[in-house]
């Protein structure tokens, strides 16, 4: 089980998505998502674990990460909270059984 939660922040909206156990298993700001918490997102940030674009979602950056999945729709307009849970189902986390 996991709760989604909402925090203003000088970068903008992040979103987090914390386990039953009170951590933080993901976070998302703008169009990416980091594994864990993170204070200080940004594209080069060490964390980052996924990003969207158009339909695609990359592992990485998508400017050079692959594609592991694609969406019937454009995800990178989507709003944060099914970034969370796209990103989620993905890497297996609250039940996910995630990409093999």
């Amino acid at each position: 089980t996991c709760t989604a939660l909402q925090t203003d922040h000088p970068s903008g909206q992040v979103f987090a998505l914390v386990g039953a156990d009170g951590s933080t298993v993901l976070t998302v700001w703008q169009r990416f998502v980091f594994s864990g918490a993170v204070e200080h997102p940004s594209v080069d940030h060490e964390q980052l674990a996924f990003s969207f674009k158009d339909e695609g979602i990359y592992l990485g950056g998508f400017w050079e990460g692959d594609i592991v999945a694609h969406a019937s729709a454009e995800i990178d307009t989507a709003g944060p909270m099914r970034r969370l849970v796209l990103a989620a189902l993905v890497m297996g986390e609250c039940g996910g059984n995630g990409l093999p």
